[in-house]
């Protein structure tokens, strides 16, 4: 069985939990996917420094597999907006396109992951997280 940690990133807000990501989990995970997108959920430009940042913490045998998502501009992106980003719109703000919009930015983000999925066989293992979201290593298995 393989273990594999995905993650959203964002820079420069989780260049340090990315950072800490890989230590924690380097002797852990087989594996990790981290997406990168062009725009942050609320549509600005986001500032790409993955490739960076890998350089930099350079730690030799980790195995990283970058996905870099571009995310369409309005109005391509109102047409890639289903049910889900509408519920998923906090406290009644599914009525604010830019609320629901971000929720569609986010949900794409998350489901890259399934642009790679028949790379892995069956039994592999994906830990599924937000850039700051950790599971206690001792729980990974």
């Amino acid at each position: 069985m393989k273990i594999v940690n995905f993650h959203t990133y964002y820079d420069p807000t989780g260049r340090q939990l990315t950072e800490l990501r890989l230590h924690m989990y380097k002797d852990i995970v087989d594996e990790f996917i981290i997406c990168e997108t062009n725009v942050t959920h609320s549509g600005l430009p986001a500032r790409q420094g993955l490739d960076s940042l890998l350089q930099e913490v350079n730690l030799p045998g980790v195995k990283v597999r970058k996905i870099a998502l571009n995310i369409p501009d309005v109005p391509e992106l109102d047409n890639l907006i289903i049910e889900s980003d509408y519920l998923n719109s906090y406290e009644g703000n599914a009525a604010n396109i830019n609320s629901v919009r971000g929720r569609a930015r986010e949900r794409m983000q998350r489901d890259s992951l399934y642009s790679v999925l028949d790379d892995y066989d069956e039994d592999t293992f994906f830990i599924i997280n937000d850039q700051d979201e950790f599971i206690d290593p001792r729980w990974i298995h």
